[in-house]
């Protein structure tokens, strides 16, 4: 029992009792607040210690101390402050020497991220260099490059295209006469442009149209013997031989 005496008389009389003490700290553990730090504190490995009571009048406030390990000196704690019993406030209070450690493992851990920003810029930009450098190497080989006989090659193919188709093999026949006929327009119109293997019949056609290489005319005949090949590539036509002699005329005669 606690008071303070005026003119004889007891004033602000305080009763207190270990009972009242522990329902003191109940209600505090039991608070969301309190919780929350708590866990912070336990993450850094921290041991909650004995709680102390001071009062002043009809406020109360619990402390509870954490301390690292075995340690006896408390580097943070939790405090409650409760006014006529009621809990009123629950504040975290973390010493300077606990400060100054979490001030500097936030900045080793911005440091950390800094460097590992920087090193991936780091090799974001040799990978562009290296990139760059393989252009410049792909470019000197296609300035380069071996000349070709496009006429001889495409003339080979056909006659590989006559041999396929009179084995029964007609869907590889046709592919390979578009193939030539494809091989020779792109290598002996198109110079500068990709080679005829990485081109469709329509990117040819187009290209060619852009270009004026070669008449309307022309380019319609080409495009008929493409469509056909197509056709019977994807099973939607039924080969013979006066058509397939036709497309292996026409591409003989813009080859040679």
């Amino acid at each position: 029992i606690t008071g303070k005496m005026e003119n004889g008389e007891m004033k602000q009389m305080n009763v207190r009792s270990r009972e009242s003490e522990q329902n003191l700290l109940k209600t505090l553990k039991q608070d969301s607040r309190y919780q929350k730090f708590q866990q912070q504190l336990a993450q850094q490995g921290l041991n909650e210690g004995q709680p102390s009571f001071s009062y002043q009048g009809n406020t109360t406030q619990v402390r509870v101390p954490f301390t690292p390990g075995n340690s006896t000196n408390s580097t943070a704690e939790i405090i409650g402050r409760f006014e006529g019993g009621a809990l009123k406030d629950v504040k975290l209070r973390m010493k300077e020497e606990e400060k100054s450690k979490s001030f500097s493992l936030k900045l080793a851990a911005a440091l950390i991220a800094l460097l590992i920003a920087l090193t991936g810029a780091i090799v974001l930009l040799k990978r562009k260099q290296h990139s760059k450098d393989e252009e410049n190497v792909l470019a000197g080989v296609k300035k380069h490059r071996v000349k070709i006989d496009y006429a001889r090659e495409a003339l080979k193919m056909l006659a590989r295209a006559q041999q396929l188709f009179n084995k029964g093999k007609f869907r590889e026949a046709y592919g390979l006469s578009a193939y030539a006929l494809r091989f020779y327009l792109a290598g002996k119109h198109l110079a500068g442009e990709e080679g005829p293997e990485e081109m469709t019949n329509e990117e040819v056609l187009s290209k060619l149209k852009n270009s004026g290489a070669l008449p309307d005319s022309t380019l319609k005949e080409v495009k008929k013997c493409f469509d056909l090949c197509n056709l019977v590539e994807f099973a939607k036509y039924t080969p013979n031989e006066n058509d397939f002699e036709s497309i292996i005329k026409y591409a003989k005669r813009i080859i040679r």
